[in-house]
C-alpha cells in the first residue's frame, strides 16, 4: 500500500465506493469490503490457476499427470508460478480497511 487513495482496489466501481461510504453501520462497511475483495479475487484466482491448467492440458495421460504431481521439485516450481503478490496485497488491504472500521467503533 502506497497512498491513501490507493487503499481501495483498482477495480473498485463507484457503486462499491458508495456502499462503503453510505454504510449505515460498520458491519455494512466490512460487508462492502468483502464484496469488493470477492469480485477482485475471482480474476486473481483465474491467473493463479493457469500453471495448473497448463500442466493438465499438456499431460498426455493420467499417469503422466500423476507423475508430475508426485514430483516434489516440479510441484515446488509449479507452486512458485502460482504466487500472487496481487492476492497478498488485496488481503492486506482488506485486513487494513476492516481494522480501520473496527477502530472507528472505539
Amino acid at each position: 500500500m502506497t497512498g491513501g487513495s490507493e487503499i481501495l482496489p483498482e477495480k473498485t466501481s463507484p457503486e462499491d465506493v458508495k456502499t462503503l461510504k453510505d454504510g449505515a453501520n460498520e458491519q455494512q462497511q466490512v460487508d462492502g469490503i468483502v464484496s469488493m475483495a470477492n469480485k477482485q479475487a475471482a480474476d486473481i484466482f483465474r491467473e493463479m490457476l493457469k500453471p495448473i491448467l497448463k500442466v493438465i492440458d499438456t499431460a498426455s495421460d493420467m499417469d503422466e499427470l500423476q507423475a508430475v504431481l508426485k514430483d516434489e521439485a516440479k510441484l515446488k516450481e509449479l507452486y512458485g508460478q502460482m504466487e500472487s503478490p496481487e492476492l497478498d496485497d488485496m488481503i492486506q488491504q482488506g485486513i487494513y480497511l476492516s481494522h480501520l472500521v473496527g477502530r472507528s467503533m472505539d
